[in-house]
C-alpha cells in the first residue's frame, strides 16, 4: 500500500494506484541504486563518455559533452536516466556532480600536458545544485585544483533552472561568465522560461532538445520549434546546437 501511495504521488497526486509486482520491482531497484551510488562514486565505478559537438559548416569538432555512465558490477553499463533522478532525491547529486566536474577537468589537463589542443568540454549542472548555490563553489574548487584555462570548461543548465527569481539567476550566471566559462541552456523548448528574461541572461548557446531533433524527419511541429529556437538564438547573437543528430535527414 505504501509503494502504491508513493507511486500515485509521483504521478502528480490527486489520483490513485493499485499495487502491482512491477511497482515492487521498481521500488527495489530504486533502493538498490540509492544504496549503491555512494559506493560507485568512491570506488570509481563511474565513467565519463564524451559526445562530440560538431560545427555543421566545417565538420570540425568544436566541443565535447561529458556524459556520466555507471559501470555497475552486476547490472552492466547504466545510463543516467537510471540513477540521476534518484541522486537528485537523495542529495547525492552534489557528490555526483563534483565527480563529473573533477574527472572532466582532469581529462582536459591530461590532454594539455600531452601537447594536444582540446576543444571545450561541457558538464551538466543539476538544477538543484544551481538553485541551492552549490554549483559555483564546486567550479571554483575544480579550477583551483587543475591547471586548465577556464574557457575550456562550459556548464550546461536545463531550462527549468531558469524558472526562479530572474535577478538571482542572472547574478549566478554572471559569476560563471566572469570566471570565463561558457553557459549553455540545455533541453531548450521543453520548459516554460520567460523569453523576456532570457534575453537578459549571459548565455552563450541554446541547445535544441533531442526529442525535437528525433522527430524532425516526420513531424512538422518539431521542425517549426527547432527553426524557432535556431532563429531565436541567431537574433540574440548566440549559437545553437542540436542534440543527438543520428541521420542525414536530421542533419
Amino acid at each position: 500500500a505504501d509503494i502504491a501511495m508513493y507511486y500515485a504521488k509521483s504521478q502528480g497526486k490527486n489520483t490513485f494506484s493499485f499495487f502491482t509486482s512491477e511497482l515492487q520491482i521498481e521500488a527495489a531497484m530504486q533502493l538498490q541504486i540509492e544504496s549503491g551510488l555512494p559506493r560507485a562514486i568512491t570506488e570509481n565505478e563511474l565513467v565519463l563518455h564524451y559526445q562530440p559537438q560538431v560545427e555543421l559548416d566545417s565538420g570540425r569538432v568544436i566541443g565535447l559533452e561529458a556524459l556520466v555512465r555507471w559501470q555497475h558490477p552486476h547490472d552492466g553499463l547504466l545510463f543516467p536516466g537510471k540513477f540521476i533522478p534518484q541522486a537528485e532525491k537523495t542529495r547525492l547529486i552534489d557528490k555526483l556532480g563534483e565527480w563529473v566536474a573533477d574527472r572532466a577537468a582532469a581529462q582536459i589537463e591530461q590532454w594539455l600536458l600531452a601537447g594536444l589542443n582540446p576543444p571545450k568540454v561541457s558538464i551538466n549542472i543539476s538544477p538543484s545544485q544551481f538553485l541551492r548555490g552549490a554549483a559555483l563553489p564546486m567550479i571554483e574548487r575544480i579550477l583551483d585544483k587543475y591547471t586548465i584555462p577556464p574557457h575550456l570548461l562550459a556548464i550546461e543548465l536545463t531550462e527549468s533552472a531558469l524558472m526562479t527569481d530572474p535577478k538571482d539567476v542572472r547574478r549566478a550566471l554572471e559569476k560563471f561568465r566572469d570566471m570565463g566559462l561558457e553557459i549553455s541552456i540545455d533541453d531548450f523548448g521543453t520548459g516554460f522560461s520567460s523569453l523576456s528574461s532570457l534575453r537578459h541572461y549571459p548565455i552563450n548557446r541554446l541547445k535544441v532538445d533531442q526529442s525535437f531533433v528525433r522527430d524532425l524527419e516526420y513531424a512538422p511541429d518539431a521542425c517549426a520549434i527547432t527553426q524557432a529556437v535556431v532563429d531565436l538564438a541567431r537574433y540574440l547573437g548566440i549559437s545553437s546546437i542540436a542534440e543527438g543528430i543520428e541521420s542525414d535527414r536530421q542533419l
